[in-house]
């Protein structure tokens, strides 16, 4: 099993690349959130390690990919109502916004999960977002490496949209 303390560095680790703000001190920004939410290390479970390499994919149907989605969303003690599949229809249907849902698997299980929406910004470009207009979103992840993963794969993304920035 992997100690909240390795939960903690890893977390950081991947946290520090991805944002110039630092961590406060004996609090941890949670990874899964858009908006600064504290995690102090007691709310942290430890995870056994995964040894299935872990596999992302973006999800665009319906049925058994949202039915798990929200499943993974349900369970998971970081998970809200703004992760949930519905939003994706609401959000594109709405305002136009482009969804790219994506999952996190470890083999057949899907581990993590991170909605994003390519938002316009100004006459050219746009941002991806998580949940745009919600006050939670982000990553939700069962392990830092479904987090670092799924992190890693919205920044080729955000290369392949030509987004501005990930947000």
């Amino acid at each position: 099993a992997v100690s909240a303390q390795a939960n903690i560095a890893c977390a950081r680790k991947a946290l520090s690349r991805y944002s110039t703000m630092p961590a406060p001190r004996g609090a941890l920004p949670n990874l899964c959130r858009s908006t600064l939410r504290l995690v102090t290390p007691s709310t942290l479970t430890a995870t056994a390690p995964v040894t299935v390499p872990i596999t992302i994919q973006e999800w665009t149907g319906a049925g058994a990919q949202a039915q798990a989605w929200d499943a993974l969303v349900a369970r998971h003690p970081l998970g809200t109502s703004d992760h949930q599949w519905g939003w994706r229809r609401v959000l594109q249907g709405a305002f136009g916004f482009k969804p790219h849902y994506l999952a996190a698997l470890a083999g057949d299980t899907l581990v993590g999960v991170l909605p994003l929406f390519c938002v316009p910004r100004g006459l050219r470009g746009c941002a991806l977002v998580s949940i745009p207009f919600a006050n939670y979103g982000g990553v939700c992840a069962d392990s830092p490496a479904a987090a670092s993963a799924l992190l890693a794969a919205a920044k080729r993304l955000l290369s392949q949209v030509r987004a501005e920035y990930l947000a």
